[in-house]
């Protein structure tokens, strides 16, 4: 039991991280007021991929499911009040708020959850033991750090299945199945896929890589790197496009035909 609650507690750079998070997500719901309109995949969203990465840091016990800490309610309600400070920022109704507090956090869960369980029945092996790091982080990279190619799969599973729970249930305001056309469902898979899968795994490889053991200052530049992967997705969803054959979506744009409309 003392072994477990070493491993489980946190050290700084923890609250550091958690801090970001908590920021980057503050960002997001100002950018989806500014931009945002309710029933349009909003030209910034950044829960998918932040949620999933924050969701983590406090799911380092042995076994699938994590354990019911204060921090880890912390988080959760954490991103359901960002959820519902989006929903409100944008002049959802309420029940387009009520889904959006619901399916933020459970689209974390269940991404966080579907890979921790392919890892562990594909029997995937766990990172190497770092040097010179805390209990904390090494269970953490113990528990999350992809060490292969097929870990990198099952992040992009888990991000097409919970993509598509969020959009069933209604992440985005205004946005679930049923309400919405088919161009803005795909632009959602799409969107979801991409910043999910690229940015899990950029996270969860930068923090399973560097240790203070090789690098000389590791933190910040591993926080440079997350912060630069987490700025490219945001600037390639805030002015680029989703081309597909037979129609076009972009963050900006609503459905077109090469034949006209209609």
């Amino acid at each position: 039991m003392a072994a477990a609650t070493t491993v489980e507690r946190p050290d700084k750079w923890y609250w550091v991280l958690w801090g970001i998070a908590a920021a980057v997500l503050c960002l997001s719901v100002y950018g989806a007021e500014a931009t945002g309109e309710v029933g349009q995949m909003p030209h910034v969203w950044l829960f998918s991929t932040v949620a999933f990465t924050w969701i983590t840091l406090d799911w380092n016990a042995p076994g699938l499911l994590p354990r019911p800490t204060r921090r880890f309610a912390l988080t959760v309600a954490t991103l359901a009040v960002m959820a519902a400070a989006t929903a409100l920022s944008m002049d959802a109704s309420a029940s387009d708020t009520a889904r959006s507090v619901v399916a933020v956090p459970l689209q974390a869960f269940l991404m966080a959850f579907l890979y921790r369980w392919g890892r562990h029945v594909l029997r995937s092996p766990a990172h190497p033991h770092l040097t010179g790091v805390t209990a904390w982080r090494n269970a953490w990279v113990r528990n999350w750090a992809p060490t292969s190619a097929r870990d990198l799969g099952l992040l992009a599973v888990g991000a097409l299945v919970s993509g598509a729970v969020g959009l069933v249930i209604g992440a985005a305001p205004g946005l679930h199945l049923g309400h919405v056309s088919t161009s803005v469902a795909l632009q959602w898979m799409a969107h979801v896929f991409v910043v999910t899968s690229v940015g899990g795994a950029t996270t969860l490889i930068t923090f399973g890589t560097w240790s203070p053991a090789t690098l000389r200052e590791p933190w910040l530049r591993i926080l440079a790197v997350w912060l630069l992967s987490v700025g490219l997705l945001w600037w390639v969803y805030s002015t680029g496009a989703s081309t597909w054959p037979g129609w076009r979506c972009s963050p900006s744009s609503t459905w077109r035909s090469p034949t006209g409309p209609g």
